[in-house]
């Protein structure tokens, strides 16, 4: 069994839920056997545990891949004066260092790798693609609703993150498999709970009537509900929510809801032509326009907190 986690973004109630879910399988399923884990990336900024989230990894985890979220922070370790991080929708960047501390960031850096494979080379793993672990293949389809696949005769898997959808694409006897997110992945949730996403493979080896060995795999697409309040307090206890003003609304949206709210961001300012200093005043804007302060102001309320959120929002631009 291989357990593969991805995009967990500081996220640790999602985490701790994930790896009490892995070791529950590897109980039932293996007698306990722990299970090959490998983590994709993308782990260090984007919530509001870094150190914490970081640590529980290390400790669960075999294997990690550099994300292009590594990418920002390494690049901020080695050059501290680059004003990129000092944009308004880059804090989380500065703030995730901040948190870990030089030495910590810099001893996860020589742990990540850009990409790994078993030895046969069967399966592989990149954090985005072959290619870039900042863009995914072109071909890739976004699943939210799919739960488990048996795929037969595979020559090779290729299993990816990056993205935050599940997802699967055949190509002959090759398969890709994205394996959505801890940190907020996005599904069909229509509920009042909020999730966290992995996905396990279990291989199942058998030979053919031509004594041909023929090798098939069954994907799981895992969700688990993590405890939201947790992750709401975590967010203003350690100063993600009100630092990193305007972005962590957005990712906290995200975490809460599982709805995609910044890629089409992104692409929405690219089409109206939005320039970099007009996007923290443009997420703002989008923010209150599609309803999302409203809703997150209302799950604040249930939590009873007193934190003025659109007055906060409005003052960060």
């Amino acid at each position: 069994m291989i357990s593969i986690v991805t995009d967990v973004h500081a996220h640790l109630q999602g985490l701790t839920r994930v790896v009490e879910e892995i070791r529950g399988i590897e109980a039932a399923r293996h007698n306990g056997r722990r299970s090959l884990r490998i983590c994709l990336g993308d782990v260090l900024d984007a919530g509001p545990n870094p150190k914490e989230t970081l640590d529980l990894l290390e400790k669960e985890f075999d294997i990690f891949l550099r994300g292009n979220h590594e990418d920002y922070v390494f690049a901020h370790l080695k050059d501290k004066s680059d004003s990129k991080y000092l944009d308004p929708l880059w804090k989380m960047v500065p703030w995730a260092l901040k948190t870990l501390g030089d030495d910590r960031v810099n001893n996860f850096q020589q742990k990540c790798r850009f990409n790994w494979a078993t030895e046969d080379g069967f399966y592989k793993f990149f954090h985005a693609s072959p290619e870039s672990n900042s863009k995914s293949p072109p071909f890739f389809p976004a699943d939210p609703g799919v739960k488990g696949l048996i795929l037969s005769d595979v020559q090779s898997m290729i299993v990816v993150g990056h993205t935050h959808y599940f997802g699967a694409y055949f190509s002959g006897r090759q398969h890709w498999i994205n394996a959505g997110s801890v940190g907020y992945p996005f599904l069909k949730n229509e509920t009042d709970s909020s999730f966290s996403s992995f996905v396990t493979l279990h291989e199942q080896s058998e030979i053919t009537a031509t004594q041909k060995e023929r090798r098939n795999v069954e994907v799981n697409f895992h969700t688990v509900a993590f405890e939201r309040d947790q992750y709401l307090k975590a967010c203003l206890q350690t100063g993600f929510l009100e630092e990193c003003l305007p972005f962590s609304v957005a990712i906290i949206c995200q975490t809460v809801f599982n709805r995609d709210i910044t890629f089409p961001f992104f692409k929405a300012a690219r089409r109206r032509g939005i320039v970099q200093q007009q996007m923290p005043r443009f997420l703002v804007d989008e923010l209150f326009r599609l309803g999302y302060v409203s809703e997150l102001e209302a799950v604040f309320k249930k939590l009873g907190t007193e934190f003025g959120l659109s007055k906060a929002l409005l003052s960060s631009v």
